[in-house]
């Protein structure tokens, strides 16, 4: 009994001396060092603004980031390659993009920097930012009454949805105002096909003369290519004729064909 007494005064021991023995620093609990970062969208459209923001975790000091873009076509992008901004003890950052003037996927690797008590810790993450073609939508509006119109809606429909929102402060009697929407389509919803847009306003006489019936088509993304149908349509033309000309040659009567044997 005393000898187990003895062994566990021993190690009670050993477990204080190492305590003791620890810089008074790093008995303290050290912050673990890891980053948020959080993309404005998932996608956004071509040339448009958009923000990386970035948050770091509290107790350390000299905070600082550093960002690396890269993708396919960069043109028009900034920053288009590297970035870094210090901002002392404020741990919270937003980067401003600009997107390229391509459709792509953008990689953007955000590295987050800290010190505590000198030593200098890092946090790194990965961001797909998917940019996509947008679509300019537009409509001449005109004002058939003799009166002034004001705080007019013009809405911007696509296959009966509305997907933009304009409003004209005011339009005089049988003035035409051009009215212009940039649209950014989901690229999990909008597919490439035809797309109907319509114009509507919340007032009724209110005309929109960009097209008759107040409505267009177009086709979204790369319209399907039919020309093999007209290839094979060539290819069967040339054979028909062919087969015409080889049974006109079989079928050309006495000068045709050889003479039956009991004729000769």
């Amino acid at each position: 009994m005393k000898a187990k007494s003895g062994i566990i005064i021993v190690i009670f021991f050993v477990v204080f001396s190492m305590t003791l023995a620890i810089p008074g620093s790093f008995a303290q609990s050290h912050p673990t060092f890891a980053e948020t970062v959080t993309p404005s969208s998932g996608f956004v459209g071509t040339n448009q603004t958009f923000f990386v923001n970035v948050t770091d975790v509290t107790g350390y000091t000299n905070y600082s980031v550093e960002v690396y873009v890269s993708g396919n076509n960069l043109t028009g992008m900034s920053p288009n390659t590297s970035y870094k901004q210090s901002n002392g003890d404020n741990r919270t950052f937003s980067i401003e993009f600009t997107a390229p003037t391509t459709a792509q996927n953008v990689r953007i690797q955000v590295i987050s920097l800290g010190e505590y008590e000198g030593t200098e810790t890092s946090a790194s993450q990965i961001v797909t930012v998917q940019v996509v073609n947008t679509i300019n939508l537009s409509a001449n509006i005109t004002n058939p009454t003799s009166v002034t119109i004001r705080n007019l809606t013009v809405n911007f429909e696509l296959n009966g949805n509305v997907v933009g929102t304009r409003t004209i402060a005011n339009i005089s009697s049988g003035q035409t105002l051009t009215v212009n929407y940039t649209y950014v389509p989901n690229p999990t919803l909008f597919k490439s096909g035809e797309y109907t847009m319509q114009i509507t306003t919340n007032n009724p006489v209110v005309q929109s003369s960009t097209v008759t019936g107040k409505e267009y088509r177009f086709y979204y993304g790369t319209p399907p290519n039919y020309n093999w149908i007209l290839y094979v349509a060539g290819v069967v033309v040339i054979f028909m004729v062919f087969l015409a000309f080889t049974a006109g040659r079989r079928g050309g009567g006495s000068t045709g064909l050889p003479a039956p044997k009991w004729r000769r």
